[in-house]
């Protein structure tokens, strides 16, 4: 086989240049975790003192990670009437594959017809 010959070219990892630009990209690494690691302890401790937090985290597969995100995400729950709105922005409500005169060959989900501000990334 040739392949470990056509691959991609590399710098020697014994030369100076090398060793400092692996270290600095760990030490920037580091840093970034360090950020979101604050950042994420900052969400936690705001989330904790909504009132929805309980609920949110008593959720099936919602830790403590998630439960911020989630709020975060979905923002003032009284916007919504019912728990079924709430899946309906979420997006994760399947349309009726059939109900009287309709067999759904081509199902169409809900939030395909929402304009594009109303829409969420919680897909």
């Amino acid at each position: 086989m040739r392949w470990h010959k056509e691959g991609i070219p590399t710098v020697s990892s014994d030369t100076p240049s090398t060793k400092m630009l692996v270290q600095e990209a760990v030490r920037v690494l580091r840093e970034v975790d360090n950020t979101l690691m604050t950042i994420l302890t900052q969400m936690q401790a705001l989330a904790k003192s909504l009132p929805e937090y309980p609920v949110v985290r008593a959720m099936g597969g919602v830790g403590n990670v998630l439960a911020p995100k989630l709020i975060a995400e979905i923002g003032d729950v009284r916007r919504f009437h019912s728990g079924k709105a709430l899946i309906a922005h979420a997006g994760i409500n399947a349309p009726p594959y059939q109900s009287g005169q309709f067999i759904g060959t081509e199902r169409k989900y809900p939030r395909e017809d929402l304009p594009a501000g109303e829409r969420s990334d919680m897909k």
